[in-house]
């Protein structure tokens, strides 16, 4: 039998979810998490990798300027 684990009992979330959160486009977050600013964790190689974001993180972060 194989139980299923919510990403959210460990405080993580997805691109998709973190962009929802922040009201922004998914490719918005992409590019932060492209640039740095805001920290990731990849699970994963290639296109079939997925990022994975700390829920309090996204949270707490301040977009840049534009």
């Amino acid at each position: 039998m194989v139980t299923e684990i919510l990403l959210s009992e460990f405080g993580l979330v997805t691109v998709d979810e973190a962009a929802k959160m922040r009201g922004c486009a998914v490719r918005t977050v992409q590019k932060w998490v492209a640039d740095g600013i805001l920290p990731a964790l990849c699970a994963g190689k290639g296109r079939r990798g997925v990022y994975l974001l700390r829920e309090k993180a996204v949270r707490a972060f301040t977009p840049p300027p534009r």
